[in-house]
């Protein structure tokens, strides 16, 4: 028997029906998936609150900074000695090169060293941690 061959109110009464059955089914979803959620917030908030979650980023953070200081190290020691030993850097070595040219190129070449470091250190390290953390996600 489709709503069709109802009367007019139990027509509306079926319609009530309905509705209020697809809002409960809804809300039943939105619940069941809330407390999937929240167990996985709960997960994520003990893997945050976890020592190795938080040696991690100590580690990060010590390894960034590190490489950050050694970096800005090299590059002001090539800013100040363009700035106070100008006659040092123009000193030729061979005809078409002087000691300026050499040293901008190693601080080129020392930024690629430098950031394969970083690469090599954080797919050997810091990546396999961080995927042993999100599997116990």
């Amino acid at each position: 028997m489709g709503v069709g061959n109802l009367s007019p109110k139990n027509q509306k009464d079926t319609l009530q029906l309905l509705h209020i059955l697809s809002i409960i089914t809804i809300y039943y979803y939105k619940l069941s998936n809330t407390s999937k959620k929240m167990e996985n917030l709960t997960k994520a908030q003990q893997i945050l609150s976890s020592p190795a979650f938080k040696k991690l980023v100590k580690v990060r953070w010590s390894v960034a900074l590190t490489l950050t200081a050694v970096m800005l190290a090299v590059y002001l020691g090539f800013i100040f000695t363009v700035a106070f030993a100008k006659d040092f850097l123009a000193t030729k070595i061979g005809s078409h090169l002087n000691i300026g040219l050499l040293l901008g190129l190693g601080i080129i070449l020392f930024t690629w060293a430098i950031t394969g470091v970083y690469v090599y250190w954080a797919n050997n390290y810091y990546d396999k941690e961080v995927n042993s953390l999100k599997s116990k996600l």
